[in-house]
């Protein structure tokens, strides 16, 4: 039990170090430093109730650009947010329901 801490515990504080390229000018070049996996959890990791709505609204600028990230579990994450009006601000929940809008016709 205490292996699977310390292994989660090194996973977290790796996409919390992940996070910090959401800020970067240059997120266009994320794939260079991260591998697809890695990025769409940083995005997960983001997007989720644990951090606050400055990471998300950096996650959803980096979905609105680079859709290919989008995965399912995304999708039901962005479909929460644009349903949660007293966490997130309206142009953040609009945001979430835009780029929602745009996946479900995908499929």
């Amino acid at each position: 039990m205490e292996t699977k801490q310390i292994i989660e515990g090194v996973l977290m504080q790796d996409v919390r170090e992940g996070l910090l390229i959401l800020e970067n000018k240059k997120v266009e070049n994320i794939a260079e430093v991260y591998s697809f996996e890695q990025i769409r959890e940083i995005l997960i990791f983001a997007l989720s109730d644990s951090t606050s709505e400055y990471w998300t609204i950096l996650a959803l600028n980096l979905l609105s650009k680079k859709s290919e990230y989008i995965s399912d579990e995304i999708i039901l994450i962005l479909k929460e947010i644009a349903g949660m009006p007293k966490k997130y601000t309206q142009k953040t929940r609009h945001e979430a329901l835009k780029i929602f809008k745009q996946q479900k016709w995908k499929y």
